[in-house]
């Protein structure tokens, strides 16, 4: 559900999906931020894609090369290259490898 709202541009949609998850003791997991956050990168808006990658370790969800990706376009498509920089070095603090969509999304940042 959360991906379809991705799919439609409904970003805050999908935020409320996820959140209604938590109030209903549905477990949320990588794949549900995953999709919020490429909800969000899609709207071109990096705010709430870094609260919720953040917002992660609250809930011992590890994030992935996805979730980093997705905030990383978000922070590229929101024009903000210096926040795009300092995801990709918390991918290196916490041992999560980029790959070529991550240097792509930084590029295209600058």
């Amino acid at each position: 559900a959360i991906s379809a709202c991705s799919r439609g541009s409904q970003w805050g949609r999908a935020l409320w999906l996820l959140h209604t998850m938590r109030t209903v003791a549905v477990e949320q997991d990588t794949i549900a931020y995953n999709a919020a956050i490429t909800a969000c990168e899609k709207a071109g808006i990096h705010e709430p894609a870094l609260e919720l990658l953040h917002g992660m370790d609250e809930y011992r969800i590890e994030p992935n090369v996805i979730t980093f990706n997705a905030a990383i376009s978000a922070c590229e498509k929101d024009h903000h290259l210096e926040r795009a920089v300092r995801l990709l070095m918390e991918m290196d603090a916490r041992r999560v490898d980029p790959d070529a969509i991550s240097y792509n999304a930084l590029i295209s940042a600058c």
